[in-house]
Protein backbone atom coordinates (compact mmCIF):
# COMPACT_ATOMS: atom_id res chain seq x y z
CA UNK A 1 0.00 0.00 0.00
CA UNK A 2 1.05 3.57 -0.66
CA UNK A 3 0.35 6.65 1.36
CA UNK A 4 -1.48 9.33 -0.54
CA UNK A 5 -2.81 12.82 -0.02
CA UNK A 6 -6.07 14.06 -1.46
CA UNK A 7 -5.83 17.66 -2.56
CA UNK A 8 -8.32 20.14 -3.98
CA UNK A 9 -7.15 23.17 -5.98
CA UNK A 10 -9.40 25.71 -7.66
CA UNK A 11 -8.35 27.03 -11.09
CA UNK A 12 -11.11 29.59 -11.67
CA UNK A 13 -13.61 30.79 -9.12
CA UNK A 14 -17.07 32.18 -9.86
CA UNK A 15 -18.34 35.61 -8.81
CA UNK A 16 -21.09 33.84 -6.81
CA UNK A 17 -20.38 30.51 -5.13
CA UNK A 18 -23.27 28.25 -4.09
CA UNK A 19 -22.52 25.34 -1.74
CA UNK A 20 -25.08 22.59 -1.26
CA UNK A 21 -24.56 20.48 1.87
CA UNK A 22 -25.72 16.90 1.51
CA UNK A 23 -28.01 16.14 4.46
CA UNK A 24 -29.38 12.73 3.45
CA UNK A 25 -27.76 9.44 2.47
CA UNK A 26 -29.37 6.79 0.36
CA UNK A 27 -28.69 3.07 0.10
CA UNK A 28 -30.48 0.36 -1.83
CA UNK A 29 -32.65 -0.43 1.19
CA UNK A 30 -33.09 2.80 3.12
CA UNK A 31 -32.56 6.51 3.38
CA UNK A 32 -31.30 8.31 6.46
CA UNK A 33 -30.73 11.86 7.58
CA UNK A 34 -27.07 12.70 8.16
CA UNK A 35 -26.82 14.04 11.71
CA UNK A 36 -23.28 15.40 11.57
CA UNK A 37 -23.13 19.04 12.70
CA UNK A 38 -22.09 21.57 10.10
CA UNK A 39 -20.30 24.73 11.16
CA UNK A 40 -19.32 27.58 8.89
CA UNK A 41 -17.11 30.58 9.55
CA UNK A 42 -19.02 33.77 10.26
CA UNK A 43 -18.63 36.68 7.88
CA UNK A 44 -16.42 35.69 4.97
CA UNK A 45 -14.98 32.59 3.36
CA UNK A 46 -11.46 33.00 1.99
CA UNK A 47 -10.50 30.34 -0.57
CA UNK A 48 -7.07 31.84 -1.33
CA UNK A 49 -5.18 28.85 0.16
CA UNK A 50 -7.01 26.54 -2.27
CA UNK A 51 -6.41 28.29 -5.60
CA UNK A 52 -3.84 26.84 -7.95
CA UNK A 53 -2.68 30.20 -9.37
CA UNK A 54 -3.10 33.03 -6.81
CA UNK A 55 -1.83 35.55 -9.38
CA UNK A 56 -5.15 35.12 -11.27
CA UNK A 57 -6.79 37.17 -8.50
CA UNK A 58 -5.66 40.30 -10.38
CA UNK A 59 -7.94 39.34 -13.28
CA UNK A 60 -10.74 37.45 -11.48
CA UNK A 61 -10.80 39.31 -8.17
CA UNK A 62 -9.92 37.64 -4.89
CA UNK A 63 -11.58 34.30 -4.06
CA UNK A 64 -13.26 35.74 -0.96
CA UNK A 65 -17.00 35.35 -0.43
CA UNK A 66 -19.54 36.92 1.93
CA UNK A 67 -21.49 34.14 3.59
CA UNK A 68 -25.26 33.85 3.67
CA UNK A 69 -27.18 30.86 4.93
CA UNK A 70 -30.43 29.53 3.58
CA UNK A 71 -32.29 26.56 4.96
CA UNK A 72 -35.00 25.25 2.66
CA UNK A 73 -36.63 22.12 4.04
CA UNK A 74 -39.69 20.58 2.45
CA UNK A 75 -41.22 17.29 3.47
CA UNK A 76 -39.64 14.52 5.47
CA UNK A 77 -38.39 10.98 5.23
CA UNK A 78 -41.84 9.40 5.46
CA UNK A 79 -42.98 7.06 2.70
Amino acid sequence: KRQCVKQLKIHRWPPVLVVHVKRFQYTALRRDKITTSVSIPSGTLDLTPYVSHPEDAKQLGPPIYDLYGVCNHMGGLGD
